[in-house]
């Protein structure tokens, strides 16, 4: 990121972005809106360590506001954003307890963050099309109301109190779906529903029993079940006839019979000795279809997970690149001695990374770390029914 100053204000260029974002002061408000409007800056951030009561100010920005990003738990009235006629993008972290109504927000398009619990208005937003959203906590468990926003197109809910998806039938233009972390969903029945839904994201929701509902979704892509306890079955997917991608990693599937993945090109899952295939017997196997587990690493980093940094996550790919080349460089017939040796590199590296990152390989991490290195190990003809990382590995 980088920054300067016009006069007392401070302007930032976030990575990735096209555009300058102004940091409204709340020791220099009047300075801030002059700014805004002589240069025309559409993007706006409120907040950063700074205490605002209300944003009122905005008021007098008028239609230049284009994106803007709210970042405090002081302010309790947001009157202020009923002038904003050309907002399309709004990210929030506000308090619980502050009352929000979107309604005066009919241009917006995008929307990300931190809800507060009193958030009216969805019916408005007939041109909402992204949603992005943590720690959404409904008084009825479910998102019914959200789902007044009817045109939405992809919706990510992140660590919500949601006990069912009602609601969600209601989205008929859903293309992309992702839960993650609502332990407390059990019911993913108004999913049947989507019929345009293409990518379906389940991660950490470990009270869902049926998966049925699943079945019915005909034009579904790519389907994650993550984490998520336990399946009966996956006996629902042979109804998927478009489903390219499947990945069920650490969750159990009672039934162990694998046999419907034979014909998904590509399939990530846990072993377990119950299963009737493993991961080396499915269809069109390779090692550059399995997901690096800093994948995860980054997305658990972006949620705010600072067991992660940038430093020790680039380690790690390029540690893990390295073990995937020289698997690769052994050729089609390696032997095993060759095999473990390269495992036992790996795993002798990440002990150095761990120790030299403030040790940051933890449970979780223990076993997507592990897990990714047999994978790669046992697709390339490594033969073994147990955990031998065990015998190097300190973490």
């Amino acid at each position: 990121m980088k920054s300067y100053k016009i006069g007392n204000i401070t302007i930032v260029r976030y990575p990735d972005d096209t555009e300058d974002t102004l940091r409204i002061s709340s020791e220099y408000i009047e300075e801030s809106v002059e700014l805004i409007n002589k240069q025309k800056f559409k993007n706006i951030s409120i907040g950063h360590s700074q205490k605002f009561t209300d944003i009122d100010f905005l008021e007098r920005c008028g239609g230049s506001v284009v994106n803007l990003d709210i970042h405090s738990e002081t302010i309790k009235n947001f009157d202020g954003l009923k002038k904003l006629t050309n907002l399309k993008v709004l990210s929030l972290d506000v308090g619980k307890n502050a009352k929000l109504d979107l309604s005066v927000l009919g241009s917006l398009e995008e929307l990300y963050g931190v809800l507060p619990g009193k958030t009216k208005g969805f019916s408005s937003l007939s041109k909402l099309k992204h949603v992005m959203i943590w720690g959404y906590n409904p008084p009825s468990k479910n998102i019914s109301e959200l789902s007044k926003a009817e045109n939405i197109e992809e919706l990510r809910i992140r660590q919500a109190n949601l006990e069912t998806l009602e609601g969600v039938e209601r989205l008929s233009k859903l293309q992309f779906l992702e839960v993650y972390g609502s332990n407390k969903l059990n019911d993913i029945m108004p999913i049947s529903e989507l019929k345009n839904l293409t990518e379906l994201e389940l991660e950490n929701c470990k009270s869902i029993r049926d998966f049925s509902p699943i079945g019915t979704l005909s034009n579904l892509e790519s389907l994650a079940i993550v984490s998520c306890g336990s399946m009966e079955s996956i006996s629902f997917t042979k109804s998927l006839a478009k489903l390219k991608l499947f990945n069920f990693d650490r969750t159990n599937v009672e039934d162990g019979d694998l046999s419907y993945c034979q014909r998904i090109p590509e399939v990530y899952f846990t072993e377990k000795r119950h299963f009737s295939h493993k991961r080396k017997d499915l269809k069109d196997a390779k090692i550059d279809q399995i997901p690096l587990p800093t994948v995860f690493w980054r997305d658990r980093m972006n949620d705010g997970d600072d067991t992660f940094t940038s430093e020790n996550i680039n380690a790690s790919e390029k540690a893990l690149n390295a073990y995937i080349q020289k698997i690769n460089c052994l050729g089609d017939t390696p032997t095993q001695k060759k095999l473990s040796s390269l495992v036992k590199e790996v795993i002798l590296t990440f002990n150095r990374l761990n120790e030299k990152y403030d040790f940051f390989i933890e449970t979780m991490e223990r076993e997507e770390l592990a897990e990714y290195i047999l994978s790669v190990a046992e697709l390339a003809g490594l033969k073994t029914n147990e955990d031998i990382t065990e015998q190097w590995r300190e973490w």
